[in-house]
């Protein structure tokens, strides 16, 4: 077992009368894919955005292995509409979050490009992107920091099935072989229990099951289980 580098428990966030998410309990280990699986409104994005302090929690703890402000350094993310400068180039946006971090190369640069599937179209300006290469460059901007704990809000949208299988076969990558943390939300059971070793799912910002992928079928109500499976909405 990788080592622990996230601990949330009891994490709660209040919209005036509404609770987005309500006393919710996570825990991540290096080389983990965990997955965060709700139907659209379920709470995913507020509890990431939590994770990465964008929003203030009203209840719970984070605890990370090491003070926040220094592993939070360490921390990818990409939100499920990441913005970019529309009339600049994909690998000039990299540039441009590069120089937030300290000794992030062109090479590296180049690197990230490539691993996601974006090298040829790198030069080009992202006004001219889909969708889903948007997704790409995204998921390049967050590994631009060698992570070592990846936040990742519906990577997926926009994106073919082999699109998807793609970014998947990179994910599984990014924790086998260098021990990278993946946190990643999604409303589709269906595509996600396919890569991740841990599954947290929710409804109406409640935990429905917390726990290893091989005891989900078991942990769940069948009616529970089945509508999961089935949703794309």
């Amino acid at each position: 077992m990788g080592k622990n580098i996230v601990q949330v428990t009891g994490l709660s966030k209040n919209y005036k009368d509404k609770k987005a998410v309500d006393r919710l309990s996570l825990s991540i280990d290096k080389g983990d894919i965990l997955g965060l699986v709700g139907p659209n409104g379920s709470g995913k994005s507020t509890t990431m955005k939590m994770l990465m302090m964008l929003i203030r929690k009203d209840e719970g703890e984070i605890k990370f292995y090491e003070e926040s402000e220094v592993f939070m350094r360490k921390v990818g993310y990409a939100s499920e509409s990441s913005p970019f400068f529309m009339y600049m180039s994909g690998k000039d946006n990299l540039k441009m979050v590069a120089n937030l971090y300290e000794n992030v190369s062109d090479e590296k640069i180049d690197e990230v490009l490539e691993l996601v599937g974006m090298s040829e179209a790198a030069d080009k300006k992202v006004k001219t992107y889909s969708t889903g290469m948007k997704q790409r460059l995204g998921l390049a901007r967050a590994l631009l920091n060698d992570p070592e704990l990846l936040v990742l809000d519906e990577p997926t949208n926009g994106l073919d099935p082999y699109g998807m299988k793609d970014i998947y076969e990179i994910l599984e990558w990014l924790a086998a072989e260098k021990d990278v943390a993946i946190l990643i939300s999604s409303h589709l059971l269906h595509d996600i229990e396919k890569i991740c070793n841990k599954i947290v799912m929710i409804e109406n910002g409640k935990m429905l099951f917390n726990g290893d992928i091989t005891e989900l079928e078991n942990g769940l109500e069948d009616s529970y289980y089945e509508m999961f499976r089935k949703n794309t909405v």
